[in-house]
């Protein structure tokens, strides 16, 4: 597809460009709902950098400890190495989490209140990252017979090593409509909010059903799939979907 980006005479790669497009977009349209939410707007800013930068490292520790830990034993100078990529969106949200919780509980700020206004902005992430897959050819599909798929040909990217000139399965689409879908969803959940916590609540279910579908079609077993069928995204999107329901549950009854 199209593996960099030129612009001003300088030639970036479309992975890593559209995460700091996605960061910087995610953030601006957070802290403007920060905004009409009545929310410390500084403490919106200092928490979307935490998240940005908890997530950024959590997407790495993900994918060298899930998806090849035997390698990084074997290389661990390449642990640095991330010219080639290596990132897992799971890791992110696990470690944005983990991140902006302990900067909410240091600061005694509502963890529920803030990760709603956090949630609102998860769609725009990956809405922009998939366009970053789907340009670098990662989190590629499975050939397939359908009239809409995707051919790689150019062989710099990992779809076009495993499946060159083949028809796959348009994945990274599935996901960029589904961010889409995802975004406006959530919108009309914080629109009729009844709860706090309910907006990553729904974000979590919403996430792990879409995700779990999109996981049939993926074609990129190296990112761990188990008994030939059962990936690790689909067992993250099971997750999910549970804690999802359990909060959901909990912090129903808690209001």
């Amino acid at each position: 597809m199209f593996p960099y980006i030129h612009l001003f005479n300088h030639s970036f790669t479309t992975f890593y460009f559209m995460i700091a497009v996605a960061i910087m977009t995610s953030a601006i349209y957070v802290i403007w709902q920060a905004h009409r939410r009545h929310l410390y707007i500084w403490h919106m800013i200092a928490t979307c950098v935490i998240a940005s930068l908890s997530g950024l490292i959590g997407m790495r520790v993900f994918h060298i400890l899930v998806e090849a830990p035997t390698y990084y034993l074997e290389h661990p100078s390449s642990v640095w190495n991330i010219s080639n990529g290596g990132f897992v969106s799971w890791g992110a949200i696990i470690g944005l989490l983990v991140g902006t919780i302990a900067y909410l509980k240091i600061f005694k700020l509502s963890i529920r209140n803030y990760w709603d206004t956090l949630a609102l902005g998860f769609p725009i992430i990956f809405f922009f990252v998939r366009i970053g897959c789907l340009g670098t050819g990662c989190c590629y599909g499975k050939p397939t017979d359908l009239p809409i798929y995707v051919v790689f040909t150019d062989i710099s990217t990992p779809a076009a090593q495993i499946y060159p000139g083949i028809a796959i399965h348009a994945v990274q689409l599935y996901s960029i409509i589904h961010s889409i879908i995802m975004f406006i969803l959530l919108v009309i959940i914080a629109r009729k909010q009844t709860f706090r916590g309910q907006i990553v609540c729904s974000f979590l279910i919403l996430y792990g059903i879409f995700r779990f579908i999109e996981e049939l079609f993926r074609g990129d077993i190296a990112r761990g799939v188990y008994f030939n069928f059962i990936s690790t995204g689909i067992i993250m999107s099971c997750f999910a979907i549970l804690f999802g329901i359990i909060g959901t549950i909990r912090f129903h009854s808690a209001n």
